[in-house]
């Protein structure tokens, strides 16, 4: 044997092993590659379902043009719920005496402004002629007028409804009586589209103690109406509504 052929001996082994090798780190990259893959469409798959799952609940209504004054219209409800949180903007006093009347567990359209069944709760804001500041309450079939001496689910906060305001309500709790809140934004650092600011103490109305506590926000019903009195005294834009509750 030969110098060379002794060489090339020794040579083949090396060869079929660093063959061996590269193909072998091929699959293993080619298997990485994969999960990776694999990984990156599961993920996707992830994030479309919880954007679908919050899609759901949310949802919002634009009060147009064409609405005439005084008349009781649905507003959506998100597809995972009844609406718990809702933020209103644009909400601007042209005159006195023009209210925006919010109406929830109804089972069909009000026809009243006043409640008259248990599980119906409404939350109404707007300027009297009788005080400088606006009026804003929540009522139900117990307390019906906030002029009528039903004061402590109601406040008249100290802020102008002559320019537009955004509000927002939250009602919670599903056992008992619902616990009632009412902020605006820009009073008492409060943010209606920042949630973590929406808390008691920058709350203006927070309100929990209604006579019966059997008096159950309605959970049959997942329709929303709202009324403006008059839309020459008082305007909205668009309604938000969120089926969590966030207190």
């Amino acid at each position: 044997m030969n110098h060379n052929q002794t060489i090339s001996l020794f040579l083949l082994p090396l060869t079929l092993l660093l063959f061996f090798v590269n193909c072998q780190g091929k699959e293993d990259n080619q298997g990485m590659e994969t999960n990776v893959a694999i990984l990156g469409i599961l993920n996707a798959q992830t994030k479309a379902t919880e954007a679908a799952a919050a899609a759901a609940k949310v949802c919002e209504t634009t009060i147009d043009d064409t609405y005439a004054s005084g008349s009781y219209v649905s507003f959506c409800s998100p597809t995972a719920g009844t609406g718990k949180f809702i933020r209103i903007t644009g909400v601007k006093a042209l005159g006195n005496n023009g209210y925006l009347y919010l109406f929830f567990g109804y089972s069909a359209t009000p026809t009243s402004v006043t409640p008259s069944s248990t599980g119906q709760y409404q939350f109404v804001i707007g300027k009297s002629v009788s005080n400088t500041n606006p009026f804003a309450w929540f009522r139900n079939s117990e307390y019906g007028n906030y002029q009528g001496g039903q004061t402590l689910s109601g406040a008249n906060p100290s802020l102008s409804l002559s320019s537009e305001k955004e509000i927002c309500i939250n009602l919670s709790g599903t056992d008992v009586a619902p616990k009632v809140n009412f902020w605006v934004t820009g009073v008492n650092n409060a943010d209606c589209q920042s949630k973590t600011t929406l808390t008691s103490s920058s709350a203006i109305i927070e309100y929990n103690s209604w006579p019966l506590t059997t008096n159950v926000f309605s959970k049959s019903s997942t329709s929303h109406y709202f009324r403006l009195s008059s839309t020459a005294l008082l305007t909205a834009s668009k309604i938000f509504v969120s089926s969590d509750s966030i207190l």
